[in-house]
């Protein structure tokens, strides 16, 4: 059974960019297995970018259960290609980076068990940030949504997390310069198998060396 963070959760509140925090609608403390967790993504993982439905906008509110009636928050009547549609699934990276930062600074060890397991040794916290962001560009996601969002955090981790900001940075002049694409999953995964360390790494995404 796969990992399940409050990250991944509906009812996951993104606070970043507003106030500096990340927390749970329902006022619950991060942990795993929630029994409230409602997962984001269902049914959007392999949804065609350019259809924008109302059931895969923050504003869609699926209220079936509860009074039998879905409807958006902004008022609208549902149809495609709404003015405010605002995709569910673009800012997840906010909550990956995040979670990497509070791993890489000791301040969680939520899923430790699990990655230690799963990579049959103990984790150091820097190494469970590294994990933790393969994870996020395992799941195949616009790679556009990335350079948007580290584009607009990055002043706020590059002296918080400096490696990986040395490595996500590299990726997106990469891509900036040439219109690159970065196997960001394998550059991190050579880290944590020891294939290179984390500034090898950057020089290698810099040289081109790891094109998705």
């Amino acid at each position: 059974m796969p990992l399940r963070f409050c990250l991944e959760c509906k009812n996951f509140e993104d606070r970043v960019e507003i106030d500096g925090v990340a927390l749970c609608a329902k006022g619950h403390n991060p942990r795993i297995s929630c029994p409230e967790f409602q997962d984001r993504f269902e049914g959007m993982r392999v949804t065609i970018s350019r259809t924008h439905f109302c059931l895969e906008c923050k504003n869609f509110e699926d209220r079936v259960e509860i009074d039998g009636v879905a409807l958006c928050a902004k008022g609208h009547n549902p149809r495609i290609s709404c003015p405010e549609f605002q995709d569910r699934v673009t800012d997840i990276f906010y909550a990956y980076i995040y979670r990497a930062y509070l791993y890489s600074i000791g301040e969680t060890d939520e899923g430790k068990k699990y990655f230690e397991e799963r990579f049959s040794r103990k984790l150091s916290p820097q190494e469970l940030a590294y994990i933790l962001l393969a994870e996020y560009f395992n799941l195949n996601l616009d790679y556009l949504d990335f350079c948007r969002c580290w584009g607009i955090v990055s002043r706020i981790y590059r002296q918080k997390i400096p490696s990986i900001s040395e490595i996500l940075d590299a990726a997106l002049e990469r891509f900036n310069k040439h219109g690159e694409r970065t196997d960001l999953k394998k550059a991190f995964l050579d880290i944590i198998y020891s294939v290179k360390t984390p500034r090898e790494v950057a020089e290698a995404i810099s040289s081109g060396l790891y094109r998705g």
